[in-house]
C-alpha cells in the first residue's frame, strides 16, 4: 500500500482530501475527453465537469494543489498518433 501524502488542508478530514484528489484526477480526465467529442449535446458533460469543479472549491481545495499541472496529460492536436 502507498503512504498517504501530506495533507494540503489540515482543516479537511482525510477521506475528504482524498475524494477531491481523486475526483480531480476524474475531471482532468474528463475535460480531455470532452475536447475530443462531437456529434452530440455535450451540455449536460460540460455541466458534470463545472459541479466537479464547484465541489473541489467547496470542499477548501484548488484543483492546481490537488493534481498540479506538470503531472496531468499533454494531448497535442493534429499530430501523428
Amino acid at each position: 500500500m502507498t503512504q498517504p501524502r501530506a495533507s494540503i488542508n489540515p482543516t479537511a478530514p482525510a477521506l475528504l482530501e482524498r475524494l477531491c484528489r481523486s475526483l480531480a484526477f476524474h475531471l482532468v480526465e474528463s475535460e480531455l475527453t470532452l475536447q475530443h467529442a462531437s456529434g452530440e449535446d455535450l451540455s449536460f458533460w460540460t455541466a458534470e465537469v463545472a459541479m466537479a469543479k464547484a465541489l473541489i472549491v467547496e470542499a477548501g481545495f484548488e484543483m492546481d494543489t490537488l493534481y498540479p499541472v506538470k503531472d496531468r496529460p499533454v494531448v497535442t492536436f493534429g499530430g501523428p498518433q
